[in-house]
């Protein structure tokens, strides 16, 4: 099939280079863009390779609807897919508004959040709900675990999620803790040490951001990536979670999204290491067999063809 992504190709570990590099090695034809290039050259590039499939593989902020016009006028009418993930949907601010700007522009919208998808489907000729994925092709520990922190966190810490620096800070009292991503500003890890940040830690841990609404099956890709490197992931309460993940087998929940509750579940892992290595290890199979990149992408394959 030929495709045509259009991404971010400054960061290595984008979305959108991950999941052009996995179409490529499932044998497809993949023409990638630059979605800062102008409109003129993205259209001019779009009419000479004339693709099947247009995959934007970024938020739908980064694309106007003016583009996605002239692209779906191109000679070849291409399917146009847009990838929606970690978003706040179309009644949420800051998304609410550039919904209303790419109104019916898109053949195919997949969407992370489960419990986005109702009140998406107004917004392309179809809406299908593909959960994120971990790349264990990308993510390659460079060590072997070590085990050396309690806990881990990663992710952005900004005055929009002070919540999370508040849970940080206590549990920096009690716990060794390895933070990584954006706190305040200062970086505490580079995109490509991911994988061995979490070799070091037995524990990772999710912290609700504040300004998220609380969908069905909101799931930060840190799930799937923590798991996939082996660590016991310890989640915070996100509606319909068993649908994927059974609590106490894959991973475990802590209750009403407290830094008490939190805190207890902490504590019992850490008496209990047998226990803790066991969910960690059946939590890993897990991703592996059924949530890492190739699975993903045969997928949203799947969905494009029942359109073409």
């Amino acid at each position: 099939m030929k495709i045509t992504t259009i991404i971010d190709v400054v960061n290595p570990q984008s979305n959108g280079k991950l999941i052009t590099a996995e179409l490529r090695r499932q044998g497809h034809k993949v023409q990638v863009l630059s979605r800062k290039l102008s409109p003129n050259r993205i259209v001019q590039s779009i009419i000479k390779f004339c693709p099947e499939v247009v995959f934007g593989t970024h938020t739908h902020r980064a694309f106007s609807n003016d583009i996605t016009r002239k692209i779906k006028n191109t000679p070849s009418h291409p399917l146009m897919v847009l990838w929606y993930v970690d978003g706040y949907g179309s009644t949420n601010p800051p998304d609410d508004k550039e919904f209303e700007k790419i109104k019916g522009l898109y053949d195919l919208m997949l969407v992370s959040v489960k419990g986005l998808v109702p009140e998406l489907e107004e917004y392309a000729k179809k809406i299908v709900w593909s959960p994120q994925y971990f790349d264990n092709t990308f993510f390659k520990p460079t060590i072997k675990r070590t085990d050396a922190f309690d806990i881990c966190f990663l992710g952005n810490v900004c005055p929009k999620t002070l919540n999370r620096l508040e849970f940080i800070n206590v549990l920096r009292r009690k716990y060794k803790i390895l933070v990584g991503g954006a706190e305040l500003g200062k970086m505490f890890i580079g995109s490509i040490a991911l994988a061995s940040f979490y070799m070091q830690s037995k524990i990772a841990i999710d912290i609700p951001g504040s300004l998220y609404p609380r969908k069905e099956l909101m799931i930060s890709q840190r799930l799937y990536q923590a798991m996939g490197l082996g660590c016991l992931f310890i989640s915070q309460q996100v509606p319909s979670i068993e649908q994927l993940f059974v609590p106490k087998i894959h991973l475990d929940v802590y209750e009403d999204n407290t830094i008490e509750s939190l805190c207890s579940k902490i504590d019992y892992y850490l008496e209990h290491q047998d226990e803790l290595k066991k969910i960690a290890l059946v939590g890993q199979k897990e991703i592996l067999d059924k949530h890492i990149i190739s699975v993903r992408v045969k997928q949203y394959i799947q969905e494009i063809r029942k359109l073409l």
